[in-house]
Order: structure tokens, then C-alpha cells, then sequence
């Protein structure tokens, strides 16, 4: 209300400018009265929302040809490779099923990953990008002598968190250096035992 009334005190103002700018005034004719309309609301234009990306769904990464049952490092690394990549389909999906399906059930960082991805698509939300690469990978013999544990850098991409209620968040881009991803074998099939940071 404040904006319309400061508009029309300036036009009005300016009307009795010129008035009194102009020569002498002629004979006064009265000028009809014409009922003013009832004023309306003037409503403020709807705010612009912040541009939100689409979701983008990675495709669901096929399963490593060269990836075999045998004890290698090799495979160790193939192994993480791929469970990285099914981490990222999850994220950018919602589909955590080939996650949990290659899990090892004493895996708690993947089990709390895959929850968390599934509160956030359950609840009508959804992620795009923070996607994960992996930098050059150092795999080892885990110390009991029954898995690997692949060394690697990891690098995230810029992305955004979009919640069915509240703020959209934004990720930075990221590197987690010296993360520790380790795998191994149980009953013939490569499975995620653990993943986290070097110091943790």
C-alpha cells in the first residue's frame, strides 16, 4: 500500500505544478464529479523461485566384465570401482537395491548411506551430481589377511540436495583424500565390507 500511495501523491503533484507554470487562468467551469471506483488490492507479483534442476538419473553401471572370483588386487580394485558406481546410481536415483544387494550386512557406512538416500527419495526428494571419481587406487592386504582395502582419493563433483520440504542445499565440490574402501570375497562374489576415511 505505502508504494501505490507514494505514486499517486507524486503524479498529483506534478499535476499542480503545471497548473500553476501555465498563463492566466480562464474562466472557471466546474468540472463534473464522477464517482472514484472502489479501490482494489494491489498484489506484489509472485516471487521468482530459485531455479531448481530436473533430476538426473545416472544409468545403472553394468557389472564388470574382467571383474572374477579370483583373490587379486586386481579385482580388489575392480571391486571398489563398482561399488563406488553403484553409490552414485543410488544417489542420483533412489534405487538402492544393487547397493544393499553387494553390502556386506556389517557394512554400517553403506547400510547408513543407503538409508539416507532412501529417507530423502521417500520423502519426495531427490539429488543431482555429487558424483564420485575415484583418483589412482593403492590397494593392500587388509591386516587380518581376509580382504583388501583399496587407498584412493575420492572426488566429488558440485551438485544439489532437493528435499520435498525445506531449503535446497548445494554440494561443493569435494576431495576426500586417502579413503579406504575395502572389499572381499564371500562365497565366490565380491562384497563392500567398509569404506571410510583414513583416520577414522
Amino acid at each position: 500500500m505505502r508504494r501505490r500511495c507514494t505514486g499517486i501523491t507524486l503524479a498529483l503533484a506534478a499535476l499542480l505544478t503545471a497548473a500553476a507554470c501555465s498563463g492566466a487562468p480562464g474562466p472557471t467551469v466546474p468540472e463534473p464529479t464522477v464517482p472514484e471506483p472502489p479501490a482494489t488490492a494491489v498484489q506484489s507479483p509472485p516471487r521468482p523461485s530459485p531455479s531448481v534442476p530436473p533430476p538426473e538419473p545416472l544409468p545403472s553401471p553394468p557389472y564388470p566384465p574382467d571383474l572374477t572370483g579370483e583373490d587379486s588386487e586386481e579385482n580388489a580394485v575392480r571391486a571398489a570401482e563398482y561399488f563406488v558406481a553403484l553409490m552414485n546410481y543410488a544417489h542420483s536415483t533412489g534405487d538402492t537395491a544393487p547397493l544393499r544387494q553387494v553390502s556386506a550386512g556389517s557394512c554400517e557406512p553403506c547400510h547408513a548411506f543407503i538409508t539416507d538416500v532412501e529417507d530423502l527419495y521417500d520423502d519426495g526428494g531427490y539429488a543431482v551430481g555429487n558424483v564420485v571419481s575415484l583418483g589412482e587406487p593403492a590397494p593392500s592386504r587388509s591386516m587380518d589377511g581376509n580382504a583388501w582395502e583399496v587407498a584412493v582419493d575420492w572426488n566429488l563433483s558440485a551438485g544439489v540436495r532437493v528435499p520435498a520440504e525445506g531449503e535446497t542445499i548445494d554440494l561443493e565440490p569435494l576431495t576426500l583424500a586417502d579413503q579406504r574402501l575395502a572389499v572381499g570375497l564371500e562365497g565366490g562374489e565380491w562384497v563392500y565390507l567398509h569404506f571410510a576415511g583414513a583416520e577414522d
